[in-house]
């Protein structure tokens, strides 16, 4: 009877184990938009429509933030996420650049000049002693006929206070920054003088 009893006992007991919960996970959301666009000063180019294609991203590239050590293993934080996929802030912040701050014309249908981007990084990397914030975009610009350009985007910005645990509120402050001059690099190859002359030689992107 003790046996039995003690056996009873024993199973109740991992009963209780297996059916306990663990600790919600309260995951810390963040948002690394940068302030409001503004009006520019700059003059708008007359002779530019454009039209905002798709904006995607890697399959890596999610709602956790990410670290990249030197070996290019990548952890991804499940305590500490974006409020959306990076993909968002980066097309909500490449129309704000492009058409309210520049003033370049909007086409939503119909033939045009169109830049669709990739995302293709968007992440903390720890290289030696130092943390920067890293954020890549392959930037294609096409008038649904040719591609005309491809290239890729790179801008990193150091993370001050590299010392503190990683995706500390500097992690995200940092990764706006260079989020914000990946999408001006873009707004300016977009804008520049030879692309616009070559839409007005050959009538594309004009109304």
């Amino acid at each position: 009877m003790r046996s039995l009893h003690a056996l009873l006992l024993g199973l109740a007991m991992q009963g209780c184990a297996l059916f306990t919960k663990a600790d919600p996970l309260d995951p810390t959301y963040y948002t690394p938009e940068p302030f409001a666009a503004s009006p520019s000063t700059a003059t708008p180019p007359p002779d530019l429509a454009l039209r905002l294609g798709p904006v995607t991203s890697g399959s890596e590239i999610r709602q956790n933030l990410v670290v990249r050590t030197e070996g290019d293993e990548l952890s991804f934080s499940e305590e500490q996420r974006w409020t959306e996929k990076p993909e968002a802030y980066l097309r909500r912040a490449l129309s704000q650049e492009l058409f309210e701050r520049r003033g370049v014309r909007r086409i939503v249908s119909g033939p045009s000049l169109a830049i669709e981007v990739e995302l293709v990084a968007f992440e903390e990397v720890v290289r030696g002693d130092g943390h920067f914030a890293r954020v890549v975009a392959t930037l294609i610009l096409h008038d649904e006929r040719v591609v005309r350009e491809e290239r890729t985007m790179t801008a990193e910005v150091p993370i001050a206070n590299a010392t503190k645990a990683q995706h500390s509120p500097d992690t995200v402050r940092a990764l706006s920054s260079a989020l914000e001059r990946v999408v001006s690099d873009i707004a300016d190859d977009v804008c520049r003088p030879k692309e616009r002359a070559e839409s007005v030689a050959t009538g594309v992107g004009l109304q």
